[in-house]
């Protein structure tokens, strides 16, 4: 795997290869943090979902435990970098027309 990062035009540095190895093993996603590491049962199916490997993580289990559609709504949530709690200005203040409509 480094041998393959190391070839790409910016190349990261080895250290933080092998940091992101360390954190990848750390969190269930490799069998071990060496660079000959195979990706794990929940490191294959996090690969295959297009969210951070923390979300895909946390689906990967929620699979696991018969909760996977709960937990796709959630980090749906999770992975939107905009809060799901604020509304949009324009949805706030109604224009005069759109007020009068409704009196």
């Amino acid at each position: 795997m480094t041998s393959v990062l190391r070839a790409l035009i910016e190349p990261p540095s080895l250290q933080s290869i092998q940091d992101a190895l360390r954190t990848l093993f750390e969190f269930g996603m490799l069998t071990s943090p060496e660079d000959e590491a195979s990706l794990t049962e929940i490191g294959h199916l996090a690969a295959e979902l297009p969210v951070d490997f923390m979300l895909g993580r946390f689906i990967g289990y929620a699979v696991l435990l018969g909760v996977a559609r709960e937990a796709v709504v959630i980090s749906a949530a999770l992975g939107n970098p905009k809060s799901p709690f604020r509304t949009p200005n324009q949805m706030l203040q109604p224009s005069p027309d759109e007020f009068n409509r409704y009196c």
